[in-house]
Parts: C-alpha cells; sequence; structure tokens
C-alpha cells in the first residue's frame, strides 16, 4: 500500500466537540466478506493497543472468542486482563485494514 493511502486510513474526520476527546465512526467487520457494523470509536495514538468490550464484539460478530494470558496495565498501575485478542477489519475514508484489538 502506497504511503499515501496509509496516511489516508490514519486521517480519521471527528467533529469539534467540548470534550477533547477524538471519535469517529468506523465501519467494522471479522471476515472481510461479512457486512461491516457501523462503531464509534474513541481514537487514542499514544496508546499501546486497541481495546473493543465482550459486548462489543458479539455486535460484530457469532465467532466464539478463546482464551487469552496476556495482561494490560491501565494508566492508573491497575492490571486487567483481556479475554482474547482479534484482528477485524475496519473501513475509514473509503480504505479497509486488519487492526488488532485486545478484547476485554
Amino acid at each position: 500500500m502506497s504511503q499515501a493511502a496509509t496516511k489516508a486510513f490514519c486521517t480519521l474526520h471527528a467533529p469539534k466537540r467540548d470534550k477533547k476527546q477524538y471519535i469517529t465512526s468506523v465501519l467494522v467487520s471479522a471476515v472481510k466478506k461479512e457486512k461491516a457494523v457501523p462503531f464509534k470509536l474513541q481514537v487514542d495514538t499514544g496508546a499501546s493497543c486497541s481495546t473493543l468490550t465482550l459486548r462489543d464484539y458479539k455486535r460484530i460478530t457469532s465467532i466464539v472468542p478463546g482464551q487469552s494470558d496476556t495482561k494490560l496495565k491501565l494508566y492508573d498501575e491497575s492490571v486487567i486482563h483481556p479475554v482474547d485478542s482479534t484482528k477485524l477489519y475496519c473501513a475509514v475514508n473509503g480504505l479497509t485494514k486488519k487492526v488488532h484489538f485486545e478484547i476485554v
């Protein structure tokens, strides 16, 4: 993929808000040929990983997640154990990329 195409995918439009949160609508699917589900996601370019709740994961697909031994250390030093991890197809600005998510 060209550098311009990669940059277009990473450039998300977020409407102005009073809060300093960047939320955008993304079409998400577990299998490329499945119908994508629209999701509003908060974008955090400084995060070490992207997370998705188990409830939201179940809205996207009926594929049962496995088990994970991953531990995520949060900003407040607490630790959570994700259910599993997955790669989902995310479409923004006409481009589709596979994005890694930890299911929490």
